[in-house]
């Protein structure tokens, strides 16, 4: 950080971070799916209060997530890619994550003060619960996807055929240089 200017962007980062993953644990992006609706549609589709809802979606709008036409709101391309739940692309999961993560960091005040980590007992995010453990276990994946095809690019294997992944996480990277190279 350099400029004023780039260090008030990042100390109001939180603002768009939690528009985003309210709108995703609330179900906006999967609820609109490929069709258009008001906002009060989606506030009684979602079971919200109009004027929240109303706010959300122009916020959601004005980072253009959503397409806003009229008094109609659809899922923009970029939140087609990657929001939906259907989408090969899709990074919800790293979302969950990054909720239960925003939730630990939020305490880091109290960690100066008693020296000890954010993070309380039953926040293990990877054996809490199997639930959090299948969230983190997906997020690396959707996290490592991207990675998994520029090595798999990038590396030659040809003349090789077989490929042994020892602890290799959720298997992205194993699974992408398997899909491209096919005598493995």
């Amino acid at each position: 950080i350099t400029t004023l200017a780039q260090l008030t962007e990042t100390t109001r980062g939180f603002r768009q971070a939690q528009i985003i993953l309210t709108a995703h644990q609330s179900g906006i992006f999967k609820t609109l799916g490929n069709n258009r609706h008001t906002a009060l549609e989606m506030a009684e589709i979602q079971d919200f209060n109009l004027r929240g809802a109303t706010i959300l979606l122009d916020a959601l709008a004005a980072m253009e997530l959503l397409v806003k036409e009229g008094d109609r709101y659809s899922n923009s391309e970029l939140a087609k890619l990657h929001l939906l739940p259907d989408s090969k692309s899709y990074i919800g999961t790293s979302l969950d994550h990054t909720q239960d993560l925003m939730k630990i960091w939020s305490r880091l005040e109290e960690s100066l003060q008693t020296g000890k980590s954010c993070r309380r007992a039953d926040e293990n995010l990877m054996s809490a619960t199997p639930e959090k453990n299948a969230v983190f276990i997906g997020a690396m994946a959707e996290i490592g996807r991207a990675n998994a095809c520029i090595i798999a690019e990038s590396l030659d294997f040809s003349g090789r055929k077989t490929l042994l992944d020892v602890g290799g996480g959720p298997g992205v990277y194993s699974e992408e240089i398997l899909r491209r190279n096919s005598q493995m």
